[in-house]
């Protein structure tokens, strides 16, 4: 939509444990320890370690990828111009987020009663 800043500060991300995956027809909502959840509703990429593994289109295929997610911590945060939001786990997986769709939101990210939206 607008993009994500690469000055976006995105530390509250870092050690925080994902602790439900809840899927719908038109989006997955990600949600972690201390009140963080991310909210997609775009194409969502996944990497194996530094292998580029699938492309995700729609939710619902994507909900066993992330269900393998469970219980894993954030180690590492990016974001890679124009929009794409990059949260890499615990157990080597990563995740990519993109910015797909000029026209409608591609995700949001909630935490400490704040709103990110791309």
């Amino acid at each position: 939509m607008y993009g994500l800043p690469e000055n976006t500060d995105l530390s509250f991300f870092t050690g925080k444990v994902l602790r439900q995956v809840c899927t719908g027809v038109n989006e997955v909502i990600l949600h972690f320890d201390g009140d963080i959840s991310l909210t997609i509703q775009t194409d969502i990429g996944h990497r194996l370690g530094d292998v580029f593994a699938a492309l995700y289109k729609l939710p619902i295929p994507a909900t066993p990828m992330l269900v393998r997610l469970l219980h894993c911590s954030i180690i590492r945060t990016g974001i890679k111009p124009p929009g794409t939001l990059i949260l890499e786990f615990s157990n080597g997986e990563a995740i990519e987020i993109y910015d797909a769709c000029s026209e409608y939101e591609s995700y949001q990210i909630t935490y400490n009663g704040k709103i990110i939206v791309v």
